[in-house]
C-alpha cells in the first residue's frame, strides 16, 4: 500500500463567504509520477479530497474504494 497523501482540512467557518473546505496542512509523495503529471496528480488530490470532505457527515468515518485506489475519511464532530 503507498499512501499518496494525507491532509486536514477546515470546514463549515463562521464566514458564510468561505464556501469550500480549507486544507491547513497537507503532505503528497508523488515521486512515482512524472515531472509533468505531478502537479496535475496534486490538483486532482485536493479537489477530491474538498469533495469528499463536503460530502461526509460530521461524526462519520468512511472508506472510499475505487479500482486500486482508497480513501478513508474521518470527519470529527468538535469545532464549528
Amino acid at each position: 500500500m503507498k499512501v499518496y497523501s494525507a491532509s486536514v482540512c477546515r470546514w463549515k467557518h463562521d464566514d458564510p463567504s468561505i464556501q469550500k473546505p480549507i486544507i491547513l496542512a497537507g503532505s503528497f509523495e508523488l515521486s512515482s509520477f512524472g515531472y509533468f503529471q505531478r502537479q496535475t496528480i496534486k490538483d486532482l488530490i485536493t479537489m477530491f479530497t474538498r469533495l469528499f470532505v463536503e460530502r461526509t457527515e460530521p461524526g462519520v468515518c468512511q472508506r472510499l474504494d475505487n479500482e486500486e485506489f482508497w480513501v478513508t475519511i474521518l470527519r470529527g464532530v468538535r469545532g464549528k
